[in-house]
C-alpha cells in the first residue's frame, strides 16, 4: 500500500460545508491583522468618507441624481489605491 493512499482517499471525500460567520462575530486580537484593522477604522475609513464627499462620489452613485452631472469615469476603486477620473 503507497504511504500516499490515506491522503488521496482524503482528497476524494466530499468536501466539508462550512456556514458563513457574521462578521460581527469576528474578534482580531492578533498582533498583524488588529492593529491594520484598528487604523483602518479611526483614520482610512474616516479620510476616505471625507474625500468621496468632497469630490462628490456618493451623488455620482445616486442613481436619482440628475443625469450627465458626473461622468462615467468618476469612479473609485480604493482596496488598491487605484482611481479613475
Amino acid at each position: 500500500m503507497d504511504e500516499r493512499s490515506p491522503r488521496i482517499a482524503a482528497l476524494k471525500q466530499p468536501a466539508q460545508h462550512h456556514q458563513a460567520l457574521p462578521f460581527t462575530a469576528v474578534d482580531l486580537q492578533d498582533g498583524l491583522w488588529a492593529p491594520r484593522q484598528t487604523v483602518v477604522r479611526s483614520r482610512t475609513v474616516p479620510f476616505l468618507y471625507a474625500q468621496y464627499e468632497k469630490n462628490g462620489l456618493f451623488e455620482a452613485l445616486d442613481v436619482m441624481s440628475s443625469p450627465g452631472r458626473y461622468s462615467a469615469h468618476h469612479l473609485y476603486f480604493s482596496e488598491s489605491s487605484a482611481t479613475v477620473r
